[in-house]
């Protein structure tokens, strides 16, 4: 037991954002892929949910993103390896532009935090 507790306790320190306080930290995060991949995103939007007497948050963004397959390959393998609990959970093919190769896709992603 006294194991578990440590890799509890490890868990929540590494992995979870900590604290409302985070929520800042969060989108500052999501910002900076946005800017290391240079997509470009639209429609971005945030919904909280929870229970307060719950110790773990989550919050689900939604957005559309633009760039080249290379772009946005390199965009979901940063989500991928960033070590928070951040997750694609959906991906939508929105448009492929094939003159210029673009493509948008919609997204949904969750991000949790602990209390």
């Amino acid at each position: 037991w006294i194991q578990a507790g440590e890799d509890l306790k490890y868990l929540n320190d590494h992995y979870f954002y900590q604290g409302e306080r985070s929520i800042p930290k969060i989108r500052s995060d999501l910002n900076g892929l946005y800017k290391k991949t240079r997509v470009q995103t639209s429609d971005i939007r945030y919904e909280y949910h929870g229970n307060p007497k719950e110790a773990i948050q989550s919050i689900s963004v939604s957005l559309s993103i633009t760039g080249s397959y290379q772009m946005i390959k390199r965009f979901l393998f940063e989500i991928e390896n960033l070590e928070r609990f951040l997750y694609a959970d959906k991906i939508i093919f929105e448009n492929i532009e094939r003159g210029s190769e673009k493509v948008r896709l919609g997204l949904s992603l969750s991000v949790y935090y602990a209390k």
